[in-house]
């Protein structure tokens, strides 16, 4: 946040990182803090805020971001124990959550749905879980982070595809290829997309349409340019 804002404000005075330095940092070191790197001190941070114009205030956090720091920092705690196996302990952290979800943040309340989707499908609370996934495919939407909107339905399509569930997969991975073709440099996402698409189909027996999506997969792939994406 503290870096976001320094930046916003040093591009709205037109000044360069070198100038807002004035001789007393490195360019370098604005650099590191508008990228999060590393935080000045109270004395530092009042400085840059003189040359840019702005009361110390603007720079600092309020109380609603400080909270949803703190939500986020649990959230991604849920995410760890799950993603390690300790699922009655990211459980138990995540029912202590919800009913906060309300005054989550939209980041983090489709983050929090995401996960606890995710563990749904792996509990076989299979319905409830799609239901979570819809909403928060839903939200990313709304904040055009489609490379998380795809992430959530294409787990949800491949968790559903693990469970047996074919016809409900292949709907939600069908959904996941249609965002992928919203970001034209999400070749990964449609080959991804495509090749699940060729596995649900072919369990549910419709092998000549199982071997036209794993088909298209491969073009997906031998068409993407690794050399230039390293």
């Amino acid at each position: 946040m503290l870096g976001k804002r320094l930046r916003q404000a040093r591009l709205e005075a037109r000044v360069s990182q070198a100038s807002l330095a004035g001789g007393r940092f490195s360019r370098s070191y604005v650099s590191e803090i508008e990228r999060g790197r590393i935080s000045p001190s109270s004395e530092n941070l009042q400085f840059l805020a003189e040359r840019l114009g702005k009361p110390l205030s603007y720079f600092l956090p309020s109380a609603q971001e400080d909270d949803d720091l703190g939500k986020k920092a649990v959230i991604d705690r849920i995410q760890s124990l799950a993603m390690t196996g300790q699922s009655g302990e990211a459980m138990g952290l995540a029912q202590s959550l919800e009913p906060c979800m309300d005054s989550l943040s939209s980041a983090n309340k489709a983050n929090f749905l995401r996960i606890t989707a995710w563990m749904q499908y792996n509990a076989g609370d299979l319905l409830a879980a799609i239901t979570r996934s819809f909403q928060a495919s839903g939200i990313y939407a709304q904040l055009a982070d489609y490379q998380s909107q795809w992430y959530t339905l294409h787990s949800a399509a491949h968790c559903l595809y693990l469970r047996g569930s074919y016809h409900h997969a292949l709907e939600i991975v069908q959904k996941a290829l249609m965002v992928s073709l919203r970001d034209p440099a999400h070749v990964t996402g449609r080959e991804l997309s495509l090749y699940l698409s060729g596995c649900i189909l072919f369990a549910l027996g419709d092998t000549e349409k199982a071997g036209e999506a794993f088909k298209e997969a491969v073009s997906y792939a031998s068409a993407y340019n690794w050399d230039t994406a390293i």
